[in-house]
């Protein structure tokens, strides 16, 4: 009786456990998790590109910059992805690239 009581526990745990990976690890989910956390990359790339503005670094904004496009790239926001885009041209023609 204890093994089939260990044994049912065990069973149910695992159907749980594969109900619980199987909503929360959806194509879509796992998408929107994927481009939350471009948006959260863009958002620190954002700080230190201020940092280096402030501290009138050219290159370093250039390079967070270039990292900010490619994070609002990834998370599918064209809007964003221009602004930056055009940000990082900017400075790349003030650095003479």
């Amino acid at each position: 009786m204890k093994k089939f009581v260990k044994i049912a526990v065990i069973a149910f745990g695992v159907i749980f456990l594969l109900a619980v990976i199987g909503t929360s690890f959806s194509d879509e989910a796992v998408q929107n998790q994927l481009d939350d956390i471009s948006v959260q990359v863009a958002e620190d790339a954002i700080l230190q590109y201020n940092i280096a503005l402030k501290n009138n670094n050219t290159q370093d904004a250039y390079l967070q910059a270039t990292i900010i496009a490619q994070s609002y790239l990834s998370a599918k926001d064209e809007k964003n992805y221009k602004k930056w885009k055009d940000t990082e041209n900017a400075l790349a023609k003030k650095l003479g690239f």
